[in-house]
């Protein structure tokens, strides 16, 4: 007999010669064709280990040891010959491997400080005044004068990991970034922690991504800038790539392909920004078929925010599995990533209500193998074509929690209508509705704690009176 208990698994650019006009420029050999400066060692206009300052420049990192490399493996529908390789590898002392530097690429300049790859005496910084050199060669910038607001940058990116997936742990993901900044030194930390405020006070925007594995397969991703409140003016571009997104982390031979890095414009009268971004983690997942609901599961769902009262919703990696009693073993069904972009949103008292009805084509999940390390077949792909697969969603959000149900519809592939639910509604609404009773309950009125007028109070309870909480 088999006895099924569904659920929800979630893990969570041109040459110079091309620059556009001054208000849409581009990077400067984000193509990465020119490598004039060093030959097949590195791309001009771009800085890594053998340009680096501090304690340990050019220590060790002779011309055999470098991790950066002209590549003729290029991305797809390409019209260029090259790409640029970073790689990570073993860094010896009389032959022994002392530590693991990832590759890394800067259109900065890296300062090499410690042999400590996690210490903040590493990291990518602008250096305006500066000049790198390198094989006898002088005079190479270190920073990328750039005035531009795109409102995205797009870049094709090629991920090869050299070991097993239990080897890297929760640090699994390579890592591209570019930092619209101030006129000033910006730096790049390894780890946030390590960050100032008076360096953050000096970002404009940001583009980030973790890079995930999947099957080393080339992959054009568009990144969106997230703008700040700082009155920071944009003057130049700091971009960074790297074959792991946590310093030291990853394996030798790592390597992060990267080509044409191009920033993407508003259309003429499109004024369509990011305003805000939120990761909700905090709430609970359930599956609902023929009735049976699955246990609470963790869920990340990332919701971006735009200026046009839109929003993008992403549950990664959503998966069905039974429990078969007879195998005595979990079976899973992989279906994928459920992205939906341009949903109309309205938010008012400090609550977003939004709702999506349509038919939606699910894309491959993020990883290639399971825990076992065993291939997964990512199904959304298959199941959606040719139409799609019809998918009703409606939901709500405050700063801390999301509700949202979730009803996908695959009676033309496997015979069922999914029920997703994801959070609590109260936790949505009584937090926010709790916030605006302290704030209007001057008027005499009578609250409880979950937000909700009361005629009368209750000894021993709690309540919020005048914008109080008072004991009665």
């Amino acid at each position: 007999m088999k006895k099924s208990v569904l659920f929800l698994m979630s893990a969570a650019l041109l040459l110079g010669s091309n620059v556009m006009a001054d208000d849409q420029p581009q990077v400067p050999n984000g193509d990465f064709e020119s490598w004039t400066f060093d030959g097949e060692n590195l791309p001009d206009n771009w800085n890594s280990y053998q340009t680096a300052t501090g304690d340990l420049a050019g220590s060790g990192y002779s011309k055999s040891e470098r991790q950066v490399k002209r590549s003729t493996d290029i991305r797809p529908g390409s019209t260029g010959q090259y790409s640029c390789a970073i790689w990570a590898r073993a860094y010896k002392v009389f032959g022994i491997t002392v530590a693991k530097p990832q590759g890394n690429l800067t259109s900065g300049r890296m300062s090499a400080g410690s042999m400590t790859p996690a210490d903040k005496a590493n990291y990518n910084y602008t250096d305006r005044e500066g000049a790198a050199s390198a094989n006898g060669k002088a005079g190479v910038p270190c920073a990328i004068p750039f005035t531009g607001k795109p409102k995205s940058v797009k870049v094709w990116v090629k991920y090869i990991q050299a070991g097993k997936a239990s080897a890297y742990g929760e640090h699994n993901k390579a890592k591209f970034s570019a930092i619209i900044h101030d006129d000033a030194d910006y730096i790049s930390y390894g780890l946030a922690s390590d960050d100032t405020e008076e360096n953050k006070a000096l970002v404009v925007a940001s583009a980030v991504k973790e890079i995930a594995y999947s099957g080393g397969e080339w992959e054009e991703l568009e990144i969106p800038f997230v703008y700040t409140n700082n009155e920071a003016k944009p003057a130049y571009i700091q971009i960074n790539a790297s074959t792991n997104a946590y310093p030291g982390a990853g394996e030798v031979n790592d390597y992060l392909y990267i080509d044409d890095i191009e920033m993407v414009y508003e259309e003429s009268g499109d004024e369509k920004t990011v305003t805000g971004e939120k990761v909700f983690s905090n709430d609970l997942l359930r599956v609902i078929i023929n009735g049976n609901e699955s246990d609470p599961m963790p869920a990340v769902v990332n919701v971006t925010e735009y200026s046009d009262n839109t929003i993008d919703f992403s549950l990664k990696n959503f998966a069905m599995s039974s429990y078969d009693e007879d195998e005595e073993e979990w079976q899973t069904m992989y279906v994928g990533n459920i992205t939906v972009k341009d949903i109309a949103a309205s938010t008012s008292d400090g609550i977003t209500n939004f709702a999506f009805k349509n038919s939606i084509f699910i894309e491959k999940g993020d990883y290639d193998k399971d825990e076992r390390g065993m291939p997964i077949t990512w199904m959304g792909p298959i199941i959606s074509k040719p139409n799609g697969i019809p998918l009703d969603m409606s939901g709500k959000y405050n700063n801390d929690h999301l509700y949202v149900t979730i009803d996908i519809d695959m009676s033309t592939s496997i015979g069922q209508v999914i029920k997703v639910k994801l959070g609590n509604e109260e936790d949505v609404t009584s937090i926010t509705t709790l916030k605006s009773a302290k704030k209007n309950a001057a008027s005499g009125v009578i609250y409880d704690l979950n937000g909700r007028k009361v005629n009368e109070m209750q000894r021993g309870r709690f309540y919020i009176v005048d914008g109080k909480i008072v004991m009665n």
